[in-house]
């Protein structure tokens, strides 16, 4: 026993002694991460369009039709999203599709907050 532990602490005297030249060969073939798309903000972005179209409709900044349609696209969205959470894995094209469709009707609904509030 005594012999195994006196061979493991020269090779590692040894491999801190020689410096990175011990493991080069170890690094010859790159490495790359490719980490998964971050879509954890989409649910509050989602959330965020309920929660403003509640407020402005409350403000009378924008019409009950207006809140009915915003309604609407907050649903439709929010069923894309859980759908989303719940792939195994979705295609970029999924992602981007879901970031551009939440983005406009952000987008939309801010237009409409502001022309209300005038």
């Amino acid at each position: 026993m005594k012999l195994k532990l006196q061979n493991v602490l020269m090779a590692a005297t040894m491999a801190v002694t020689m410096g990175s030249a011990a493991f080069a060969g170890a690094l010859d073939t790159p490495v790359t991460y490719t980490p998964a798309p971050n879509i954890t903000k989409f649910r509050q972005r989602v959330d965020h369009i309920k929660n403003q179209t509640e407020k402005a409709q409350s403000e009378g900044w924008i019409t009950s039709e207006q809140a009915s349609k915003f309604m609407e696209d907050y649903k439709r969205l929010d069923g894309k999203e859980k759908e989303l959470q719940s792939a195994k894995s979705y295609s970029d094209e999924d992602r981007v599709a879901m970031e551009k469709d939440v983005t406009a009707v952000h987008h939309n609904l801010h237009l409409a907050i502001a022309e209300g509030k005038k």
